[in-house]
């Protein structure tokens, strides 16, 4: 079959929004099969093309928290490999915070869970409004998330002080909820640590945090390498 032209398929393909792509499909597929019509070929394109959508549709519901909209635990984690590699590339820094909501157990207790699911999602709503498109926050689990800023080093403080500011402005029980932050930050210098170790690291600092009670973001320091942390 000679070259095909994008106005020999059927209006339905013509009119699709992955027009140019079933036609391409369409192409190569009359090349390997030059016996079968342009009917089947089309029929075929489609298929194939539909099936794409469907998969990169069903990754993107993978890679996302249903309930947050922040990334999944697998996909951030993937994020925080791609960053440390490009960094390791380009010489440049990772930023990590690892923070949750701060008293959600109580608010839940007080307003139900259902007003608690409300919290976590103005939570993450929050921090996207203050970090860069191309930073990413991913949902660890429960109440925890992890926050991935690349090209730092950057004020973790700054960060988390405007997140407070948005916190306050909510009504009302809402504007309750807080943040506690643990930060480490990466850099080739570092050798080798993987990101679960890096992570790890953050989870660290935030659990010092924690248990001094202290409002501002705490840096990973050597000395927190004894801190346990709880499954």
């Amino acid at each position: 079959m000679s070259e095909l032209k994008l106005e020999q398929l059927s209006l339905k393909s013509q009119k699709s929004r992955f027009a140019p792509v079933i036609f391409a499909e369409a192409n190569a597929l009359s090349k390997k099969r030059p016996e079968e019509s342009l009917a089947a070929l089309e029929a075929h394109a489609r298929d194939r093309v539909a099936f794409g959508a469907y998969s990169k549709r069903l990754r993107k519901e993978g890679d996302t928290d249903t309930l947050t909209g922040a990334l999944s635990r697998k996909a951030i984690f993937r994020g925080i490999r791609e960053g440390m590699a490009e960094a390791e590339r380009k010489g440049g820094h990772v930023q990590i915070l690892f923070m949750d909501v701060k008293g959600l157990k109580q608010f839940n207790d007080q307003f139900g869970h259902k007003t608690g699911d409300e919290a976590l999602k103005y939570f993450v709503q929050g921090i996207k409004e203050h970090i860069r498109k191309y930073d990413e926050i991913g949902r660890y689990g429960g109440d925890e998330f992890i926050v991935l800023r690349k090209d730092g080093p950057l004020s973790a403080d700054r960060l988390v002080e405007d997140l407070g500011d948005s916190l306050r402005q909510l009504k009302a029980p809402y504007n309750r909820v807080g943040a506690t932050v643990g930060v480490v930050n990466y850099s080739k210098e570092m050798g080798s640590i993987s990101a679960e170790q890096l992570v790890h690291r953050a989870d660290q600092a935030f659990y010092y945090a924690k248990g001094k009670n202290i409002d501002t973001p705490v840096t990973w320091e050597p000395f927190m390498a004894s801190i346990v942390v709880p499954k």
